[in-house]
C-alpha cells in the first residue's frame, strides 16, 4: 500500500540522524565500541539493521547477506581478541533500538492509529530478526576466538609440564623445545609441543592420532578469519 511504502520512506530520510543518536548513546555508555578504528565498522552495522527495519515497515521480509554474517563473525572474533565482552553487542543493539524508535514514531506518526500500530509491529519484528541474526553470527566469531585460547593454555601447560619433567629427571630442556615453548608464550599460530596433542585431543575430542588433525582443527578459526580479511 502507498501509506506503508510512505512512512518506510520517511524512516530511510531518518536514517542519519538515527545514526548520530546511536553514537551519542554508545559514548554516554561509555561503550568501546564507538573507539577509533570499531565504530566504522558499527556504523555500518547499524546502517543495515535499519535499512532491514525499513524493508519490513513495506511489509517485506528482510534478508541478511552471507557476506554480512561472515563480517558480523569476524567482527566477534575481533571484539574477542580486543577482550571486549560479548555482552557489550547486547547492549550496543539495545542502545540501537533506543535510537531508533523515535525516529520510528516520527516516520508513522501521519498514519491512522490501527496503520500505526500494524507498521511498528513490522518494524519492530524486522529490527528483531536483524540484530539477533547478526548477534547470533558474531557470538560464533566469539566461539572460535575461545577455540584458540584453548589451543593456546594447552599448549602452554603441556610444555610447561614437559619442561618440568625433563628437568627433573635429565636436565634443561633442549634448545629447539625452549624454542617451542616461547612459541607457545606468544599466543595463536603457534605449534604445540610433541606429545601435546593428546591433551588437546583429550580436551576436545578429538582423535588423538595423527597429531596433525588435532592441529589442524583447532587452528581453523584462525585460517577463516585470516582467509576473510584478504
Amino acid at each position: 500500500m502507498a501509506a506503508d511504502q510512505a512512512a518506510a520512506s520517511r524512516f530511510e530520510e531518518e536514517r542519519p540522524g538515527v545514526v548520530d543518536a546511536y553514537a551519542a548513546l554508545l559514548a554516554e555508555a561509555d561503550s568501546p565500541l564507538v573507539a577509533t578504528g570499531r565504530w566504522s565498522r558499527v556504523r555500518r552495522n547499524a546502517e543495515n539493521v535499519l535499512r532491514e527495519c525499513a524493508t519490513g515497515l513495506r511489509g517485506e521480509q528482510p534478508q541478511v547477506a552471507e557476506a554480512e554474517l561472515v563480517g558480523a563473525e569476524l567482527l566477534g572474533a575481533r571484539r574477542a581478541v580486543d577482550g571486549i565482552p560479548a555482552e557489550e553487542s547486547v547492549r550496543a543493539a539495545r542502545l540501537l533500538w533506543q535510537a531508533t524508535e523515535p525516529a520510528l514514531e516520527r516516520a508513522l506518526a501521519p498514519l491512522p492509529p490501527r496503520l500505526r500500530a500494524q507498521l511498528r509491529r513490522q518494524a519492530g519484528r524486522a529490527f528483531y530478526r536483524s540484530v539477533s541474526t547478526r548477534l547470533r553470527a558474531g557470538a560464533a566469531g566469539y566461539a572460535d576466538h575461545g577455540l584458540i585460547d584453548l589451543l593456546v593454555g594447552i599448549e602452554r601447560a603441556a610444555l610447561a609440564s614437559d619442561r618440568r619433567e625433563r628437568e627433573a629427571a635429565a636436565g634443561p630442556a633442549p634448545e629447539s623445545e625452549a624454542e617451542a615453548e616461547s612459541e607457545a608464550a606468544a599466543g595463536p599460530g603457534s605449534r604445540p609441543c610433541p606429545g601435546a596433542h593428546r591433551r588437546i585431543a583429550a580436551e576436545l575430542g578429538v582423535p588423538e592420532t595423527p597429531g596433525a588433525e588435532v592441529r589442524t582443527t583447532l587452528r581453523a578459526a584462525l585460517r577463516r578469519a585470516e582467509a576473510r580479511e584478504r
